[in-house]
């Protein structure tokens, strides 16, 4: 069993990592340093819990409504393809068809870019970029546009050519504001911001680990301190 002295210098070796480790984080300040060996002392209150950042909310809901546009542009695709009567000896409608599988599978892309998983920018380096990916939405709201059209003039035909364009012209403004944003590095800024928000919920962590590992060792010296 730990003696007494043993406990109390666990404790202050708990504390002092945590200060140090807390020092020697990229982009800490002395002051953040500081705040946080004060965080650990006895009745210390916790720091208040940051505000949401707006602009990663604004980013975020962009990424929604892509993602919403581009399936709209995909089921339109699948219901063009569904609908066509044409045989498949025809070599234009062979092309046609295959054409609206291709856009249906660019959509899907662009759905699986809006959720920003890691591993998939990092395969697709190019199309982290903001301007990138309005090249690829813009080449799926041509495709909307052009090859989606259904070929027969039923009631159900005229619904979809209304329900097809509104999909393009959604997909199309969110192109537009892609590009705008691309030209002014606004995911170069939505990048640098994230960074720093993750960076500051894996101290937050690490905080929380160190102040209970802290509160175990101080229960220990308490034990000993009754016997």
């Amino acid at each position: 069993m730990l003696s007494f002295k043993g406990a109390a210098a666990l404790a202050e070796d708990a504390a002092a990592a945590s200060t140090s480790e807390a020092a020697m984080l990229p982009g800490c300040s002395s002051a953040a340093a500081a705040s946080r060996e004060a965080a650990l002392l006895p009745g210390a209150r916790r720091p208040q819990q940051p505000q949401a950042d707006c602009f990663l909310i604004f980013c975020r809901t962009i990424n929604v409504v892509t993602a919403i546009s581009a399936l709209l542009c995909m089921v339109a695709h699948g219901m063009a393809l569904a609908s066509d009567g044409r045989p498949l000896a025809d070599g234009n409608a062979t092309c046609i068809q295959l054409l609206r599988v291709y856009g249906m599978g660019v959509a899907v892309v662009i759905m699986a870019l809006e959720t920003e998983w890691p591993p998939l920018l990092d395969a697709a380096r190019l199309l982290e970029w903001w301007v990138g990916r309005a090249v690829l939405q813009g080449l799926l709201v041509v495709m909307t546009l052009e090859v989606a059209t259904p070929s027969g003039h039923s009631d159900f035909d005229t619904s979809l050519r209304l329900y097809r364009r509104l999909a393009g012209y959604c997909m199309l403004g969110c192109a537009s504001f892609y590009f705008v944003g691309g030209c002014l590095c606004f995911g170069m800024i939505r990048r640098a911001r994230y960074r720093v928000h993750a960076e500051r919920l894996r101290v937050e962590r690490d905080l929380e680990a160190q102040e209970a590992r802290l509160g175990e060792l101080k229960a220990l010296l308490a034990s000993y301190s009754k016997e």
